[in-house]
């Protein structure tokens, strides 16, 4: 019985762009092949197949095509403001010595060069941060 839902994280390490394999990616393409296949009309088995990605340029346009994504919802690398959300959550149970300007952080944030954080980097950072913190007995 269903439905029955399937997250394919990353896809594109999955669903990689067939032009962008190697040479000697028959094997690869075989596979991606298979899985497509499995993919046609899920839907109508039951099956929801649900695929996340930072990265939809890289996917394979045959496994997005419809019958295989019905929809597609592109949701944006966090703004300041939700960086700035995002700051507070993952700080929010770490014991500080003082207040934490969270608008600072996340200013500097949003103008990074390399910038386009997603809630996974932003996340990381802290995380990194923390342990870096931790390791050379700095405490905010």
């Amino acid at each position: 019985e269903g439905p029955h839902v399937l997250l394919f994280d990353d896809c594109e390490s999955m669903f990689l762009r067939r032009e962008m394999l190697s040479g000697k990616a028959d094997h690869k393409m075989e596979e991606i092949n298979e899985l497509l296949k499995g993919l046609n009309n899920s839907v109508d088995r039951g099956i929801l197949p649900f695929f996340s990605t930072n990265h939809p340029e890289l996917m394979d346009t045959a496994a997005i095509r419809p019958g295989r994504v019905d929809h597609i919802i592109y949701i944006g690398p966090p703004d300041q403001e939700q960086i700035e959300e995002l700051l507070k959550h993952y700080l929010g149970g770490v014991k500080k010595k003082a207040e934490i300007n969270y608008s600072k952080l996340a200013e500097n944030l949003a103008k990074n060069e390399e910038g386009n954080y997603s809630t996974t980097d932003v996340r990381l950072i802290v995380s990194t941060a923390s342990r870096d913190a931790l390791e050379k007995g700095v405490y905010v």
